[in-house]
């Protein structure tokens, strides 16, 4: 089969958005189409050599990319509550829940997850600081396992038995679980999604 060689020159390995939107297209990649798609640096931009020819690499990101489920139900503007903030997030879940594209199949399926457990304990606001570690265990424990790459991003759940403590704590890419001061990661996820893909879609 033939290697095909992309260069990237849009992913430069400064500055770090630059950097991870690199390795997310190998990801992305190798996890849904090509498993021996490797990637380099050369001349200060990325190189992805895969079995995909260019043509068949721009169908699968625009036809077949199936998204991560990329979601923060413990979190602001995270499109599970009611308010002028959830708005925007909350017009997209509801736009690739109503899409029929069988591709977006395993994020819908999370967000109807997502939805159960906050109504399965009560929450149907933003969860308050002191609810929110219980809520992150929830998630963790509860939600399908497609989501675990996110959560493991996102947070650190350490549980103390022998004093029934609970503890989370945040790596610093991800402000406090997946978001920039007020910005959402998942907010802005679920809009980019809407926008780039199920528009064209459904």
């Amino acid at each position: 089969m033939s290697l095909h060689i992309h260069h990237l020159t849009g992913c430069a390995p400064a500055p770090l958005a630059h950097y991870l939107k690199a390795l997310g297209i190998l990801r992305l990649v190798a996890e849904q189409k090509d498993p021996s798609a490797r990637l380099w640096w050369q001349d200060e931009h990325a190189v992805l050599a895969t079995t995909l020819d260019k043509e068949n690499l721009q169908r699968f990101f625009l036809k077949e990319y199936a998204p991560s489920p990329v979601l923060g139900p413990w979190a602001a503007r995270s499109g599970f509550f009611s308010g002028s903030s959830e708005r925007s997030a909350r017009e997209a879940l509801l736009s690739l829940e109503q899409c029929s594209d069988s591709r977006f199949s395993v994020i819908v399926n999370c967000i109807d997850a997502c939805r159960k457990v906050l109504n399965r304990h009560g929450i149907s606001e933003k969860a308050a600081d002191e609810t929110k570690t219980d809520l992150l265990f929830w998630c963790r424990n509860e939600l399908p396992r497609d989501m675990t790459p996110w959560f493991d991003a996102c947070f650190v759940l350490e549980s103390y038995l022998e004093k029934t403590e609970k503890r989370r704590s945040f790596p610093a890419i991800f402000g406090s679980g997946g978001n920039e001061g007020s910005g959402s990661y998942v907010s802005n996820f679920a809009q980019a999604i809407d926008r780039a893909l199920v528009k064209h879609s459904c």
